[in-house]
């Protein structure tokens, strides 16, 4: 058990400090909990109201045409908050990751991560209005939308204030790790200030894989979920997408960590693979929005995680080759030290043979 808490939980080494970084923890693990509660209870909440729906359009007489624009706008409006909600698992998972391993750059990132979402919960409400106007449109006059309850409008706005609410906590809590963070960085390049940048981008590279990740994989969800993709395509993109996504990301992580040129390559490599399916995919999504009326519901969204998704994964590339530039000036070297003191490899006694 207590191993298990000393890989999950931030662990002092030395004189580096880990207080406020088990203070952050606790918070943020408070706020997302309470965010995904709010933001699952709104993905509940519409789809029983659905399943109302269609059971009430089933036995009534309705047009065709009516049913299929209600399950357009219901499929449009769960994917929506199906991503919102990974978003905020993400928004849990990045920050214990950067505070598990002391990443400053990582903290500063997520600073404005959550602004962004503060500004998503934010229009999510009216976004919902529209999403719930447009269904109740292509409803018959004698049934209605029953999603709009007060606990599911309460969530809608009490999600917004929980995020608004821990961005100064957050802030305040990133200046009190600067010293924790900073003082890590410090300790293990020995004050060393070109060993000191070159950790800064190596840190930088790191965040941009993780944060590259998570916008790729729901740009991916949208593309298939809210965009034509033919039957083959449903299953040969998430496959795919699955291997080479694992493999650029080893490659990337261990081509920096371990300083291999080979892992390096194949990390860049891949990327160039990733940003050409992403030109392909908004390109194709472009050029059918003509002969696509339900394109023009998605393609705001579609279009920016496409674009986020598109600059993450070049400048990865870029501080890829920054990190490859750099390979042979000590960075291994500390870090190897660095884990070694924390594993307390460093600390054994050495043995002695007495007898020879």
């Amino acid at each position: 058990m207590d191993l298990v808490l000393k890989r999950i939980i931030p662990q002092q080494t030395e004189d580096i400090t880990v207080h406020w970084a088990r203070r952050t923890l606790v918070a943020i693990t408070i706020a997302s909990i309470l965010s995904i509660g709010c933001e699952s209870w709104i993905i509940i909440n519409e789809r029983y109201s659905s399943s109302q729906l269609f059971d009430a359009l089933a036995s009534t007489n309705v047009a065709t045409d009516s049913v299929d624009q209600v399950s357009s706008d219901l499929r449009v409006e769960v994917t929506y908050h199906s991503v919102f909600l990974g978003s905020l698992v993400f928004w849990l998972g990045i920050t214990w990751d950067a505070l598990l391993h002391q990443n400053l750059m990582q903290i500063v990132s997520i600073n404005m991560y959550n602004v962004g979402l503060l500004v998503y919960a934010s229009t999510q409400i009216a976004q919902t209005k529209m999403d719930t106007d447009s269904v109740a449109s292509a409803l018959p006059p004698n049934l209605s939308d029953n999603s709009s309850s007060g606990l599911f409008l309460a969530a809608q706005i009490v999600l917004p204030v929980i995020i608004g609410l821990f961005i100064p906590v957050f802030a305040y809590l990133s200046y009190r790790l600067h010293f924790e963070f900073g003082w890590r960085q410090y300790r293990i390049t020995g004050g060393d200030l070109e060993l000191r940048r070159i950790f800064f981008r190596y840190d930088i590279l790191l965040l941009l894989l993780k944060f590259a990740i998570f916008f790729v994989v729901a740009f991916t969800v949208l593309d298939l979920v809210l965009t034509a993709v033919t039957s083959n395509g449903l299953i040969v993109i998430p496959i795919l997408g699955a291997i080479v996504g694992a493999m650029v990301t080893t490659a990337g992580y261990y081509g920096a960590r371990r300083e291999n040129r080979l892992y390096i390559v194949i990390y860049i490599t891949g990327c160039l693979v990733v940003l050409a399916y992403l030109v392909d995919r908004m390109y194709d999504a472009f050029r059918r929005k003509a002969n696509a009326d339900d394109f023009s519901r998605v393609e705001i969204p579609f279009m920016l995680y496409g674009s986020i998704s598109f600059c993450l994964v070049l400048t990865s590339v870029f501080f890829g080759v920054v990190c490859w530039l750099n390979f042979g000036k000590g960075l291994r070297e500390v870090l190897d030290d660095e884990a070694k003191k924390k594993s307390g490899y460093a600390f054994q006694a050495e043995v002695i043979d007495l007898e020879n």
